[in-house]
């Protein structure tokens, strides 16, 4: 059997590959595992090993990465004649995994409607909040965990919607050896920045005050400074201006992740948050920060104050 293996969640990607590896398992042997990267190898390089009968193992899987060449993006170019006629008369001896970093693969493609009728094809999307709270209690109940609701519901709350992180900020939790509170939650799950960057910058576009405030005053006791607040918070809210700027001009969301090749599941929330503002209230915060960035840096401003008037404000262009 050969796979074809895709989506934007590289960890989930990874662990599909990993279960095909244990799967090919023979008398606790693993098969020889050899991986490509196809930005830099030939599929004729890589059709040539995966007909090489295996030497030391009865079985070997060939992980070809970065099959660009089958988005629904059309990057990169391959001659997939080859291809296409080593998937209608594989070696049985070779288990060939396809995979990419990719939302969605062209299926008006020949290749792509040769792998459909002779591989696997696994769809590995980025988790929503519903799967990332089923893949944290599904974890947790393999390694016998319980928390109670509140602590399950703090624990879903600091982490990202990426599988990867989830696992190995669970692993820590799942390592320490005295029993698990919220105290002890805060403590070794890692926040993500990116997370926090983006819920500041949602509560301001949404005016709620209170809840700016919390989101500073937690990051300001985990020591991010002023000055970095403002250069991320400028970055998002760049984004969001480059976002609105192409929803306005037509484009969908698949075209607008295309266009600024960014991470779908990045543009989906982005899409999202700016539904309900205009492209000259994005215009206003910005400036806002090139001028309290100025000020700070030019001495006319303390810091935090700067930071925090700059908060205060943002209320205005929202309201």
């Amino acid at each position: 059997m050969n796979y074809l293996i895709y989506g934007e969640d590289r960890g989930r990607i990874q662990k599909e590959i990993q279960k095909i590896v244990k799967d090919n398992m023979s008398n606790d042997v693993k098969p020889d595992t050899i991986t490509y990267n196809m930005a830099t190898t030939s599929l004729e390089e890589i059709l040539a090993d995966a007909q090489t009968i295996p030497f030391f193992t009865e079985h070997k899987i060939i992980v070809a990465q970065n099959c660009s060449f089958l988005s629904a993006a059309n990057e990169g170019s391959q001659n997939t004649e080859s291809l296409e006629a080593y998937l209608e008369h594989p070696m049985l001896t070779t288990t060939l995994i396809l995979s990419g970093n990719f939302e969605k693969v062209d299926k008006r493609k020949k290749i792509v409607k040769t792998i459909q009728k002779t591989c696997r094809v696994i769809s590995c999307s980025t988790l929503d909040e519903q799967g990332k709270r089923a893949q944290v209690i599904q974890t947790l109940k393999a390694s016998q965990l319980k928390l109670s609701d509140e602590e399950l519901n703090h624990l879903v709350s600091l982490l990202p919607c990426d599988s990867a992180i989830i696992e190995n900020e669970l692993a820590k939790l799942i390592a320490y050896p005295d029993t698990l509170n919220m105290r002890v939650i805060d403590l070794l799950i890692t926040r993500q920045i990116e997370d926090d960057v983006f819920a500041l910058a949602d509560a301001i576009m949404k005016g709620r005050e209170k809840q700016v405030f919390k989101i500073w005053n937690d990051l300001n006791a985990l020591n991010k400074e002023p000055i970095f607040m403002i250069s991320v918070l400028a970055s998002q809210f760049r984004f969001y201006y480059q976002v609105k700027t192409l929803l306005v001009s037509g484009l969908n969301e698949n075209d607008i992740t295309q266009e600024l090749k960014a991470h779908p599941y990045r543009v989906k929330l982005s899409v999202k948050a700016v539904g309900a503002v205009s492209c000259d209230q994005l215009l206003k915060v910005l400036a806002m920060l090139a001028d309290t960035d100025q000020k700070i840096k030019s001495g006319l401003l303390d810091k935090q104050l700067g930071f925090e008037l700059f908060l205060i404000h943002c209320k205005g262009v929202f309201a």
